[in-house]
């Protein structure tokens, strides 16, 4: 599968019409999708599970992947948040 590196982050154009995952370097997120068309971030744990989460701002998304902590930066301003989805169990 094609992914975005981890420490790669995609310009606002690219986000808009990305269509592949961006590794993470977390304990417990594997990589994100972002779908600026529709604002939704999924988000794949290392566990195998992906939850979807909706109507989720470009500016939040951008943000979460410039902060130092990735996993506390999601669960101060997505988890909880945003209205999510259970994709896929692990």
């Amino acid at each position: 599968m094609k992914a975005y590196e981890p420490g790669r982050i995609p310009d606002s154009e690219e986000v808009v019409n990305l269509d592949i995952p961006i590794l993470l370097e977390s304990s417990w997120m594997a990589s994100v999708l972002y779908n600026g068309e529709r604002a939704t971030l999924d988000v794949e744990l290392h566990s195998g599970a992906v939850y979807q989460y909706l109507s989720v701002p470009l500016e939040i998304f951008q943000a979460f992947l410039l902060a130092e902590s990735l996993g506390g930066y999601f669960n101060r301003h997505i988890r909880g948040q945003f209205h999510s989805i259970l994709l896929r169990q692990a």
